[in-house]
């Protein structure tokens, strides 16, 4: 499942967004508020410590550490990093961007500032070379690296900056540089010869020094001055937590969220409001063991997922009955891996808003369902923490090919560049954060334990061969075991989530049996979408064979929906993917509109 980029991408890409935050004074509150975000954003050291105090001090810190899932490490940050006033102002700004939106089922004539922090790629250059390039506002853009680090402050490294050619009397570019954890930044609104920025290097370990000398200084381009950077990180972890805010509503985030995933997705039809909303009432004899569910949560975590994958759904589960006949739904969600009876559940889900269509699995794979080694595979899972260990990894599949790309021309996309800063600025932040979301899973890619990531990228450049991006597309294995917990307890185990959990279930009780999947599909690397494309479904049970009631409330939906608030349609690839042992490992594909051969990935 994709949850990277989700909030800790968020948290981390303020360091890109604001590190030329505090290159000028400006006047005001409101500038006041966010230059001093800013400046908390763009320092792990900073960041870190505000969230120490926030918190509690120290244990209240590590405690978090251990358990902080995304929400809750954007919920921290909002109210311990940006703060009461900064989340207000955005707030109203969030209103307002609603209210413009109302009728208009794309957002196109919204203006639409998530992600807009993350500045574009331009390219590299090692010490002792320049990189040219052009911007929106000048025609010629040239940064020189200095042949060598100095040490008048530190250990500096020097970079020059000219800028001619300029396109426009009022615009304005902003440049960031980064090498490892070190970053830099400067803009230009007029013709500039030579303005220097450095990278302070001084704390860089072997690997990290290595990293810069191999592949040098990252540059880019920001489109946003720099308050319009920090209100985007702002506005971009407010999608994700709906309730920091008293009088702050569901419907508000609901429909910010819709705004932004049919922006950053062309999909036909974009989500609106469903008609007849809440429970549809299916009756539980329409309903079989094996049969799976698909849902969209219109949430920041949700449509984060939706918008990384390429798909609607953000969560995927699995029905199935107990030996009192009892129906289940059996899942991977945080914070652990869960059956809870069919009634609590679908009542919860629409308590929440939650979009739920029903996916029946093919006659001749339920067949082969055996309900006993399901529930004997589940019993052995059961309460195991969430996969985060190996979320992020097992939806990358591609060297640059599965990151979102901005709305606009879509042009402007988030690359292993990104990353590759941002993994290394959590690290700084909290070695432990990265541990769990990403340094466990980096690590089998090198077939390694406990490197920092910089070390993971040089043992994966000088021992395997890897470059850029290339060892986080190295498939996620089934065989791996991750350092995680079992009701709280440290344990030993796999790492599922949602879709990883769904494919584990049908293999152990035998539904593949017959069909190329049971020659070793690699279930870690099955996404929502991978799921939902596969050809496991029964389409004799969708469409026109749907149950009456489900026809009665969604004429126009080819999947029964149980419960939801909005128009949860799957995708038009939904059930078309050919069963294959390699499924799920090589699937890249680009917002908005994913454009991928289904028959090859």
């Amino acid at each position: 499942s994709i949850r990277w980029l989700t909030t800790c991408a968020l948290v981390l890409g303020a360091a890109l967004a604001v590190s030329v935050a505090l290159s000028t004074i400006e006047r005001g509150r409101d500038a006041a508020v966010l230059a001093s975000v800013g400046a908390t954003l763009s320092s792990p050291a900073a960041l870190r410590q505000r969230l120490i105090d926030g918190l509690g001090g120290g244990d209240a810190w590590r405690r978090f550490e251990a358990t902080a899932s995304p929400r809750d490490i954007a919920r921290a940050v909002l109210k311990h990093a940006v703060g009461e006033d900064a989340v207000r102002a955005r707030a109203e700004a969030t209103r307002e961007r609603v209210v413009r939106a109302e009728g208009k089922a794309d957002g196109n004539d919204a203006p639409l500032p998530y992600w807009r922090f993350v500045p574009k790629y331009e390219g590299s250059a090692l010490l002792g070379q320049s990189l040219t390039w052009s911007t929106p506002c000048f025609a010629n853009v040239t940064v020189v690296v200095d042949a060598a680090t100095n040490h008048l402050d530190g250990e500096l490294l020097g970079l020059t900056l000219y800028a001619t050619g300029k396109t426009s009397a009022n615009c304005m570019s902003w440049f960031t540089f980064t090498a490892a954890t070190a970053t830099a930044g400067t803009f230009a609104e007029i013709s500039t010869h030579g303005a220097r920025s450095f990278l302070n290097v001084t704390e860089f370990t072997a690997a990290e020094r290595w990293l810069l000398n191999t592949y040098g200084v990252r540059m880019m381009t920001a489109d946003t001055n720099k308050f319009e950077a920090i209100a985007s990180v702002i506005d971009t972890l407010m999608l994700f937590v709906p309730d920091i805010l008293d009088g702050w509503t569901d419907a508000t985030i609901e429909a910010d969220n819709m705004l932004y995933f049919n922006a950053f997705t062309r999909f036909t039809p974009p989500i609106t409001y469903r008609a007849n909303p809440g429970l549809t009432g299916v009756s539980e004899a329409d309903i079989y063991d094996g049969d799976a569910l698909f849902v969209s949560n219109m949430d920041g975590m949700g449509r984060t997922i939706g918008i990384g994958q390429g798909g609607t759904p953000n969560h995927v589960a699995i029905f199935i009955r107990d030996d009192a006949g009892v129906l289940h739904v059996c899942e991977a969600t945080d914070p652990n891996l869960t059956c809870t009876p069919y009634q609590e559940w679908i009542g919860g889900q629409n308590a929440i808003g939650g979009d739920v269509v029903l996916a029946p699995l093919r006659a001749d794979l339920r067949a082969n369902f055996n309900r006993t080694a399901a529930w004997a595979f589940l019993n052995s899972t059961v309460g195991y923490s969430y996969g985060y260990f190996n979320f992020l990894l097992g939806w990358v599949d591609t060297a640059n090919d599965n990151y979102p790309c901005l709305p606009g021309d879509y042009t402007r996309c988030i690359v292993w560049e990104h990353a590759e800063y941002l993994l290394q600025f959590l690290e700084r932040l909290s070695p432990a954060i990265v541990t769990k979301f990403a340094g466990q899973a980096l690590n089998h890619r090198v077939n390694a334990t406990g490197l920092p990531v910089a070390d993971v990228l040089m043992r994966g450049a000088t021992v395997f061969g890897y470059t850029g991006g290339d060892v986080t597309a190295v498939p996620e294995q089934d065989a791996w075991v991750y350092n995680t917990t079992r009701y709280g307890k440290p344990a030993v185990g796999l790492s599922n989530v949602c879709s990883t959990y769904v494919c584990n279930v049908l293999r152990h009780a035998g539904a593949f049996a017959g069909t190329a999947l049971a020659a070793g599909v690699q279930c870690t690397e099955q996404t929502p979408w991978n799921m939902e494309a596969l050809q496991l479904w029964d389409a004799s049970r969708m469409g026109a064979g749907r149950p009456a009631v489900c026809q009665q409330r969604d004429p126009g939906n080819a999947n029964c929906v149980l419960c939801g608030h909005t128009t949860f349609h799957l995708g038009p690839d939904s059930n078309s993917k050919p069963l294959a042992a390699w499924t799920g490992e090589r699937c890249g594909g680009r917002g908005p509109w994913y454009q991928r051969n289904v028959t090859s990935c």
